[in-house]
């Protein structure tokens, strides 16, 4: 059997800029008391996270997939470094006053928006009741747009890490076919700029395209669920190997 360990970033306001080393605190903290070797999943921006913690725990870090991962060549050119700008800052106050049920509504609009399925229904009714109302709570909205503004200062620290060169373990990343549909990017843009993300993730990296979208957890869970374990496979086979 494969354990898993899954964790919900704090919704707490940080009092510090975010940093790489901020989320790679986090990513240690949740794995307090693991000592197996561990194949570190991470998706979309999470993906940047999962890639940091990678190259900061790289002895015990066997594997990486990263699904449908932010391209931080495409962010890295923003300010994000400093305090919220003004409007952001009102945006937030708008978010959080907000009746409840316009919240709830506004949430779940973002999460069927990023999937395949005909209906925005269909694609909330996959989550878990826990994740879904977890996701549409003011303080996770917030924290999100606190997030959003720092992403170009992580994409650059990101960009900075790969130019020290390729992680050393298997990389697997794992694309929605589809494109980010919100953004309504053209399918095969948006596989090519994965792909031109491998030579700098490692020596050992391919890309896995499904039929998806951005939330390709929703779209697709058993292909790539199989695709983590094939993972866990090899590096199985690959220690036997080496007895």
């Amino acid at each position: 059997d494969l354990a898993t360990v899954s964790f919900d970033r704090p919704e707490t306001m940080p009092t510090e800029p975010e940093s790489l080393a901020g989320y790679v605190d986090e990513f240690a903290t949740a794995l307090t008391g693991v000592t197996s070797a561990l194949i570190v999943v991470g998706h979309s921006y999470g993906a940047l996270l999962a890639e940091a913690f990678a190259r900061h725990a790289a002895d015990r870090v066997v594997a990486l997939v990263l699904v449908d991962p932010t391209a931080p060549e495409e962010y890295a050119g923003g300010d994000g470094t400093g305090d919220l700008p003004a409007w952001r800052r009102y945006l937030v106050s708008a978010v959080t006053a907000l009746p409840a049920s316009l919240t709830h509504y506004a949430a779940h609009a973002v999460i069927a928006g990023g999937t395949a399925v005909a209906k925005p229904t269909e694609a909330v009714e996959a989550l878990h009741p826990d994740t879904s109302e977890r996701l549409t709570t003011e303080t996770h909205l917030t924290r999100s747009m606190h997030d959003d503004h720092y992403l170009p200062a992580v994409c650059r620290e990101v960009l900075a890490q790969r130019r020290a060169g390729p992680l050393p373990i298997p990389v697997t990343v794992v694309a929605g076919g589809l494109g980010p549909r919100p953004l309504r990017r053209p399918q095969a843009d948006w596989i090519e700029t994965q792909r031109a993300q491998l030579a700098a993730l490692s020596d050992d990296a391919e890309l896995i395209v499904l039929d998806a979208a951005h939330l390709l957890m929703i779209d697709r869970p058993d292909e790539l669920a199989a695709i983590i374990a094939a993972q866990w496979r090899q590096f199985r086979g690959d220690r036997r190997g080496c007895r």
